[in-house]
């Protein structure tokens, strides 16, 4: 299942360590719903849909249907979307939000066809980190330093009272974000199981 999302979305890759922390962790109405198509014993075709814990509505879900590049043209994304259709039209949701890259012309003419409209547009900013020159911020640390500023890792600092006042800050700061849906709030519980405890949080690279 990793293999086709990220053979599919190569700029959003999953982990399998993210899938099986969601199965292990999430409450039964959060967890991921999973449908496949097979071609000689390999999965090729992969729907998830979920719904968002951040936005809760229990009729509302959000949908990922992908196909491996090396089996498109198929026929394979139409049957997906009818078995995932079927099974959502049971469940009675209501609403159902795709994304998708706007480079990628194929995903948009299926969402479209299949009477998808456009509600709001995210703007990723990305930073190659192999050819990222430092050097011109050699002088940034001692310069916010002497101005009484200290950087320190979320490692170092990581306590319980931080972790509270972490929460604290992210309750707020996300209600800024803009989305497609009202934010619903995030309990401190969930934050730190999901969040702060998932396996692929780096602490020493957040400051």
């Amino acid at each position: 299942i990793v293999a086709v999302l990220n053979a599919a979305r190569p700029h959003h890759p999953r982990s399998v360590s993210e899938l099986q922390h969601d199965w292990l962790h999430l409450e039964p109405d959060l967890k991921p719903s999973f449908q496949v198509v097979e071609l000689a014993g390999q999965i090729v075709g992969v729907t998830e849909w979920q719904r968002n814990a951040g936005a809760y509505h229990p009729q509302h879900c959000s949908l990922e249907l992908c196909v491996h590049p090396d089996a498109r043209e198929r026929g394979i994304g139409r049957l997906l979307w009818g078995a995932v259709e079927q099974q959502l039209h049971s469940l009675e949701m209501l609403r159902v939000t795709v994304q998708v890259d706007e480079d990628h012309a194929r995903g948009l003419r299926f969402a479209n066809a299949n009477d998808f409209y456009e509600i709001k547009r995210d703007f990723e900013s990305r930073l190659d980190v192999q050819t990222f020159d430092p050097s011109p911020f050699g002088r940034l640390e001692a310069e916010l330093r002497e101005r009484g500023v200290t950087l320190e890792s979320w490692q170092r600092l990581d306590s319980s009272a931080f972790r509270q006042e972490l929460h604290e800050v992210f309750s707020v700061a996300r209600l800024d974000v803009p989305r497609s849906a009202p934010a619903t709030p995030i309990s401190y519980e969930f934050f730190e199981q999901n969040i702060l405890n998932d396996a692929e949080f780096l602490w020493d690279a957040s400051f």
